[in-house]
C-alpha cells in the first residue's frame, strides 16, 4: 500500500512517489493515486499481476488539461473528487473495470463517465455537479445520485436493477434504464415526466418515534447511535454501524406523494403486532409470516414493502403529514429488527438504497463498507424478497380474501 502523485508527462526530476502522466500505472491492492494539476496526458491504470485490486484515485485540485483516466480489467477504484474541482476536459473510461465508485463533492465538473460493462457502478455527486457529455454505466446493478442543480446530457444505466436519484432542479436531457427493475427518485416534476421507464420511489427507513428493541429495553430510534446494540431476530444483539437521518418538510411531501409514510395500525399485522401504530417509508419491508406465503414462495417468511400492503385493514398512507423525519439503521449484515414489536428490516445496502441516501451519506457508508462498491456483491437479504410487485400484491390480496393475518405465531 502506497500513495503516489501523477505529474506532467515531461517532468524529469521525479520524487520518490511521483509518476509521469502518459505512462501505464500498475496498481496493487490498497494503492492511492493523487492526480496533480500538472498531469497533462492520458492515465491508464492496470492491475499488477492481473489483480484483483481495490485502490483510490483522488482529485483535490482542478486540472485544466484534456486527458482520460482509463481503468483496466481486474481493478475496482474509488474515485474521489473534492468540492470546487473543475475537470471539464477529463473523461473517465472504466468499461473494463470490475466495479467503480465515484464520489464527487459540490460544484464539480467532468467531461464524461463510461463505467464498468458488467460490474457495479456507484456514482454519488453533490450539488451543481456538471457532466458536459453523458454518464454511461452499462450492465450491472448501478446507482447514480446527483444533487441539486446537477446537469448532464444523458444518463444511460444499461441493463440491470438500477437506481437514479436527481436533486431539485437537476437537468438531464435523456435517461435510459435499459432492461431491469429500475427506480427513479427525483424532486423535479419535469424529470419525473421524462422518465417513464423508472418507478419513482422514496427512502427506505423508520420514522421518528419508532421504538426499537435493545438489550436494555425499547429505545426511540432517534436516540440510537452507531455502536449501540440492537436486538435482531437472527443474530441476537448486534452493534449499529451507521445511523442516517433525512428530514422532509411538508412542502416536499405535498410535491411528492411517493415520500408519504405508511402507517401500520396497532394489531394490523396480526398476533397483536405492532403493539402500537408504526410508521415507515413506502419501501421499508415488513416481515410476513404465514401459510399463504409458504404456499406462494415455498418459505413461511418473506419481506414485503409497506406500500404493497396498503389497503389491508389498518394499513394506510399518511397523506396529511406536516413533516416527517426518516431514520436508517445499517448493520454488518441485513437484519430483522423489532420496531414497535413488529419484525421489520434494517437498511438493505443495495444500489437503490445507496442512491436514495444522497452523496454525503453514501460517502460515509462506503468508507465503512467499501466492499459494497468495490465488487459485484450478492448481498444476502435476511429473508426472501419476492421478485415482482405483482407477486407481492397477490400475497396481500390472498390474505385479505381469506381473512388471514400477515403475521402468524411461529410454529
Amino acid at each position: 500500500m502506497a500513495t503516489y502523485v501523477v505529474v506532467a508527462k515531461d517532468q524529469d526530476d521525479l520524487g520518490p512517489n511521483e509518476i509521469n502522466a502518459g505512462d501505464t500505472i500498475y496498481v496493487e491492492d490498497g494503492d492511492r493515486f493523487i492526480l496533480d494539476p500538472s498531469a497533462d496526458d492520458d492515465v491508464k491504470f492496470e492491475a499488477a499481476d492481473g489483480g484483483p485490486a481495490q485502490f483510490e484515485i483522488l482529485f483535490n485540485e482542478s486540472n485544466p488539461n484534456d486527458l482520460s483516466v482509463e481503468i483496466k480489467d481486474g481493478l475496482s477504484p474509488m474515485i474521489l473528487i473534492l468540492d470546487d474541482v473543475d475537470l471539464s476536459e477529463v473523461e473517465f473510461k472504466a468499461d473494463d473495470a470490475d466495479a467503480v465508485t465515484l464520489v464527487a463533492g459540490d460544484r464539480v465538473t467532468i467531461e464524461k463517465y463510461e463505467g464498468s460493462k458488467d460490474g457495479v457502478d456507484v456514482i454519488s455527486a453533490g450539488d451543481d455537479f456538471t457532466v458536459h457529455d453523458k454518464i454511461k454505466t452499462e450492465d450491472g446493478n448501478d446507482s447514480v445520485s446527483l444533487g441539486d442543480n446537477a446537469t448532464a446530457k444523458e444518463i444511460d444505466t444499461g441493463d440491470g436493477d438500477d437506481a437514479v436519484r436527481l436533486g431539485s432542479d437537476a437537468s438531464v436531457e435523456k435517461i435510459d434504464g435499459g432492461k431491469g427493475n429500475d427506480q427513479f427518485i427525483t424532486q423535479s416534476q419535469s424529470q419525473e415526466e421524462q422518465s417513464q421507464n423508472f418507478e419513482t420511489t422514496g427512502v427506505v427507513c423508520f420514522t421518528a418515534g419508532t421504538m426499537i428493541d435493545t438489550p436494555e429495553g425499547q429505545r426511540r430510534i432517534e436516540d440510537l447511535a452507531a455502536g449501540d446494540f440492537v436486538l435482531t431476530s437472527d443474530h441476537g444483539a448486534q452493534p449499529i454501524r451507521w445511523v442516517g437521518v433525512r428530514h422532509l418538510a411538508g412542502e416536499t411531501l405535498r410535491r411528492d406523494p411517493k415520500l408519504w409514510p405508511v402507517r401500520i395500525a396497532a394489531g394490523a399485522l396480526g398476533s397483536g403486532l405492532p403493539c402500537c401504530d408504526l410508521s415507515v417509508s413506502r419501501q421499508h419491508r415488513v416481515l410476513v409470516r404465514s401459510v399463504i406465503a409458504e404456499r406462494m414462495f415455498n418459505t413461511r417468511e418473506v419481506l414485503v414493502p409497506a406500500h404493497r400492503l396498503v389497503g389491508l385493514e389498518g394499513i394506510s398512507l399518511v397523506e396529511d403529514a406536516s413533516e416527517v423525519s426518516y431514520f436508517h439503521l445499517l448493520f454488518e449484515r441485513h437484519e430483522i429488527l423489532f420496531s414497535n414489536g413488529a419484525e421489520t428490516e434494517s437498511l438493505y445496502p443495495g444500489p437503490q438504497a445507496l442512491a436514495s441516501l444522497g452523496p454525503e451519506a453514501v460517502g460515509e457508508v462506503l468508507r465503512l463498507f467499501p466492499e459494497l462498491a468495490m465488487r459485484e456483491l450478492a448481498i444476502k437479504s435476511a429473508r426472501l424478497i419476492p421478485a415482482t410487485g405483482r407477486a407481492m400484491k397477490k400475497l396481500a390480496a390472498r390474505h385479505l380474501r381469506n381473512c388471514k393475518p400477515l403475521v402468524e405465531r411461529p410454529a
